[in-house]
């Protein structure tokens, strides 16, 4: 089976979870308040619906309709 433009969406969002500098994970000074979670969910949101119809929009000419 392969991949479908959802998958690659979802594997880009991962990508940007893991190395975006706003997600308190990735702080480095350990110290994380509750504030800037909030923040996090929201910009997080935000931007994974634009990666997902960036990419779906990207990838749809390339994917094939499997219904025929």
């Amino acid at each position: 089976m392969s991949k479908t433009a959802r998958d690659y969406a979802l594997e880009q969002i991962e990508k940007y979870e893991q190395s975006s500098i706003l997600n308190p994970q990735n702080s480095p000074g350990g110290l994380v308040t509750a504030s800037q979670y909030e923040n996090w969910f929201k910009v997080f949101d935000n931007r994974s619906l634009h990666i997902k119809l960036d990419t779906i929009l990207e990838r749809l000419p390339y994917e094939r309709n499997t219904d025929e």
